[in-house]
Order: C-alpha cells, then structure tokens, then sequence
C-alpha cells in the first residue's frame, strides 16, 4: 500500500521530498513541552517526541533487570530563554514519582524526577537577522528515583539516580529549523541510557521569524532518517524505471502487432 500511495503522490506531482517524509513519518508533531520567555511570552524552546531513561537494577531475586522512566507529558516546565544574545538556553522537567501501594505510598508521593536539557548556538553575525549558525544538545541532567511501580522487585525502592552528561553536542540543527528524528536514538547518561524516539525539537525559536510561536519550524531530518528517504527514493526510481520499461515494451509490442495486422 505503501509503494502505491508514494507512486501515485508522484504521478500527482507531489514534491519528492515531501511524498518520501510519508515514509518517515507521516504524523504530525504535537508539542509537549513549550518553554516560553516570562518577559515576551513569546516561545523559545519546543520539544515533542518520548524521552525514557532505561535505568539499571537488582530485584529481589538476584536477577539483574532494567526500568524504563518516561518523562511525563505533563511535567512541569521551567527554564531560561535568556536574550537574543544568548547562548545558551534551559529546560527543565519535573513530575511526580507514581504512587507506589501500600507501605511505599507515602514515602514516594512527595518525591519529584528532574531533568535538564540545556542547548547552545554557534551563531553568527553574516546575516542581518542574526540567526545564520546553529543549535546543540549540550548536556543532559537527571534526578531520577527508583520505585516498585516502575522497578518492580527492585531491592532498593527509595534509591536515587544521579545523571550527567555533558559537551555532547548532539542534534546539530540550523537555526530557525527543528531537530527532526523518527528512528529511535541512544544517548548514554550516567548509568543510564535516554531514549529518543519520534522526536523533534526547536531552540532559539523565533516567533518573529516564523508567525507562529508555538509551531516548529521546517524539519531538519536526522541521520538515520536521512538514509531511510535515501533508501526509499532508490527503490522508487528502480520501480518508476521498471514500470517505465514495460509500459514501452507492452507499447511497442502493440505497435508490432498493429503493424503485422495492417499488413494483412
């Protein structure tokens, strides 16, 4: 289905690049974290995507086992914009711990998890808007705490993670474009691993620029992304030109026959 819907995107005249981003992803990005400027109100970071932290530990059993620690949609949003000079900027993301039953509920309910993502340029001043360069991830904090919700049979219910990984520079993205990756990527932090997935982030976001302050601008596509829509588009061409091929060899075949049939 896939195969006849890209070639009939083509046949409409649909951009390649936009009939290749279907095979992608083909949904849309809902921002859930929208950090704005307390002074301009105006937007300057805007993330979507799942972002889970796989934490390792021990159950009771003796067995060695992971959990995985969502950062909630919900999460309270806090950070820096700074200026228009700045840069750097900060988001961070805090949310309860769940609830675990019984004899943990209380000492696990006034518990929060944080993390930080905090993002710089490398901006230059070529431009008469000031925004030629581009954006990083630069490092990645957590406070995560362990629980017997998400660490079911965990030996050590009420222990905390501590994770830092800094001058990581990832997620290398043109200014006024959003950081686009549908493949799910790892990123080590700490005793831990973020995982990335279905993700697209913006900083600097300059509503200014982009009439709107709470869309993302035009995707920069990820690596991996990248080569999926290279893949697709050799496929593509390989079935345009076979298809291409038998409907000139059906055609000529008729020219022939029409010929041979005149003859007669």
């Amino acid at each position: 289905m896939n195969v006849l819907f890209t070639l009939s995107c083509l046949f409409v005249g649909l951009p390649l690049q936009q009939v290749l981003s279907q095979w992608v992803d083909n949904c849309p990005r809902q921002v859930l974290w929208n950090l704005r400027d307390t002074a301009s109100n105006k937007s300057c970071i805007l993330m979507a995507g799942t972002y889970d932290f796989v934490l390792p530990y021990q159950r009771e059993s003796g067995q060695a086992s992971s959990a995985t620690v969502s950062i909630s949609p919900n999460a309270t949003i806090t950070g820096t914009c700074g200026t228009n000079s700045s840069k750097i900027q900060s988001i961070t993301l805090t949310w309860p711990v769940p609830a675990a039953p019984d004899s943990y509920e209380n000492e696990t309910l006034a518990l929060k998890n944080v993390v930080t993502f905090t993002f710089s340029r490398n901006a230059t001043n070529g431009r008469a808007d000031g925004v030629s360069g581009f954006f990083c991830l630069q490092q990645v904090k957590a406070v995560l705490h362990s629980n017997p919700v998400e660490f079911r049979g965990t030996t050590e219910p009420n222990k905390m993670y501590t994770l830092e990984a800094a001058n990581m520079e990832l997620l290398s993205t043109a200014l006024t474009m959003s950081y686009f990756c549908s493949t799910m990527q790892d990123v080590p932090v700490g005793e831990g691993t973020l995982q990335l997935a279905h993700t697209q982030i913006e900083v600097f976001h300059s509503s200014a620029l982009e009439n709107d302050g709470m869309d993302f601008g035009p995707r920069s596509y990820c690596l991996a992304d990248g080569l999926r829509m290279l893949i697709t588009a050799v496929v593509l061409i390989s079935l345009l030109v076979a298809t291409g091929g038998v409907v000139i060899y059906l055609f000529r075949r008729k020219a022939i026959k029409d010929n041979y049939t005149s003859l007669d």
